[in-house]
């Protein structure tokens, strides 16, 4: 148990799966659980008890705090770190912001495989076992499982932005490898992936990491950056997450704000031009036009 506290912290196109994500941690964790918190506190206890109520047992959950108010919830951690060896507890002594606090939670992995799960998301009871099992079977850096999106209340909905993903995702057969300039190529057409559902290999999460500068297109620009080095995205169909849309998302309130458009504008910019050095034409097309 930890109760810490811390301040600032290739190849085109799909292809054989291959295999064979690393063993071994020297935590006793296979999967590290990494959850940046500032947010709704009781959509945070939702999300704690479902990676609780996993399935695969070799988990660590480490909850990183970035100075929420709610005099509640970090009493409420504490208690769950000193009844449980896997759960970890810190605080920023200092707001860091989304970014920050994510670059803070991929410093704190140490298990092979690591997850940045959304505060206000939920695992279903066999992600874990799920996401593991396709990394031991393929040479994925990274897997995107199946995801279902919920509301705030936890109910299953699909809107526009939802079934815009799935005509947006790649095609084939699942679990389906996509790396290059394919990979590149389609999330510059429209971003398709979960972030939050994301499992990384966690020498792959710390070698490309969260860029400084970005607070809500962080993800793209670390999926780019994936795509860049040639490793592979592994694309599964079999539904393990629940990813929830609510008013009171980052994501929903920065982009009513137009601090998330402004921060694409300026991330697809730099890719066409990124792209454009590769010899991507594909792929920079897909940034200029979008």
């Amino acid at each position: 148990m930890s109760d810490g506290t811390s301040g600032q912290g290739g190849a085109s196109g799909g292809g054989d799966l291959g295999g064979g994500a690393p063993e071994g941690s020297g935590t006793g964790a296979a999967v590290d659980v990494l959850l940046p918190f500032y947010g709704d506190p009781g959509l945070l206890r939702e999300a704690v008890a479902s990676v609780l109520a996993q399935r695969e047992r070799a988990w660590r959950l480490v909850v990183v705090d970035d100075g929420h108010p709610d005099p509640a919830t970090a009493p409420w951690l504490r208690g769950l770190a000193g009844q449980d060896e896997r759960v970890e507890y810190h605080r920023n002594e200092r707001q860091l912001g989304a970014g920050g606090n994510y670059r803070r939670c991929v410093e704190l992995a140490r298990a092979p495989l690591a997850v940045v799960m959304g505060a206000d998301d939920v695992m279903l009871p066999g992600y874990l076992s799920r996401v593991r099992d396709l990394h031991a079977r393929t040479a994925a850096a990274v897997v995107q499982p199946g995801v279902v999106v919920v509301d705030g209340a936890g109910d299953r909905v699909r809107p526009a932005a939802d079934r815009v993903k799935g005509l947006l995702a790649p095609r084939g057969r699942r679990p389906l490898a996509v790396a290059g300039e394919e990979l590149a190529t389609g999330l510059l057409h429209g971003n398709w992936t979960y972030f939050p559902s994301l499992c990384w290999r966690t020498d792959v999460l710390r070698r490309h990491g969260f860029r400084p500068g970005w607070e809500v297109v962080q993800d793209l620009a670390l999926l780019l950056d994936v795509a860049a080095s040639g490793e592979p995205l592994v694309l599964d169909d079999e539904v393990v997450f629940a990813y929830r849309r609510h008013g009171g998302s980052d994501s929903a309130v920065k982009a009513v704000s137009g601090s998330r458009f402004d921060e694409e504008r300026r991330l697809l910019d730099g890719a066409a031009a990124d792209m454009a050095a590769r010899g991507w034409a594909r792929a920079a097309r897909a940034a200029r036009w979008r």
